[in-house]
């Protein structure tokens, strides 16, 4: 069964589907999602580690590369690549460091 013919079926039944009824449906959707994102974030976690080029699906970081110094459950800890500069007190090295989501790195080419 495919989208389409999902969304005419509960269409034509959604005034005679109690609330209990879709509200077991609506937790059934939300657990498929959550076991996906959590299958992404494992596969993801076994290919890339700390040390590894990535790259962000995001706009704001489109043409960075980035490497990981830390991964956590759901997040990353990235340092943009040739971002050295001198804090402005301190004067000491620093880099850029982002944090980004699992589901949204990428391994670099």
């Amino acid at each position: 069964m495919n989208y389409s013919e999902i969304t005419t079926a509960l269409g034509k039944s959604m005034d005679t589907l109690s609330d209990s009824d879709l509200r077991s449906l609506n937790n059934m959707l939300v657990d498929e999602i959550n076991s996906r994102i959590a299958k992404a974030r494992q596969t993801i976690k076994r290919t890339l580690g700390k040390g590894a080029q990535v790259t962000v699906d995001d706009p704001r970081c489109a043409g960075k590369t980035y490497t990981i110094e830390k991964i956590s459950a759901k997040m990353a800890l990235l340092i943009e690549n040739g971002s050295e500069y001198q804090h402005p007190v301190f004067g000491t090295s620093v880099s850029k460091k982002i944090r980004a989501s699992l589901t949204m790195i990428k391994a670099a080419i």
